[in-house]
């Protein structure tokens, strides 16, 4: 199918890092090409201990979308 050309271009998505959150941040990027800035709170990986879920969730989804030449920014905190 590709990108579809009508639709958001720059996306804020505030607690991007699971469940509508991180799936409106997929279909913006990949679905429209857009630009997006996710905002989250989670834990990040530590020596003792792995970090949560949607930590590596939004990690996982900057690597994609920098390999597709995307622009994506996460911010956790």
């Amino acid at each position: 199918m590709g990108v579809r050309s009508h639709g958001p271009k720059r996306v804020l998505v505030i607690g991007a890092s699971t469940g509508y959150g991180l799936a409106a941040r997929i279909t913006c990027a990949f679905g429209f090409g857009a630009a997006t800035l996710g905002i989250f709170f989670e834990k990040k990986n530590r020596l003792s201990k792995a970090g949560s879920a949607g930590w590596y969730n939004s990690a996982a989804f900057d690597k994609l979308a920098k390999q597709s030449g995307l622009w994506s920014r996460s911010v956790n905190g």
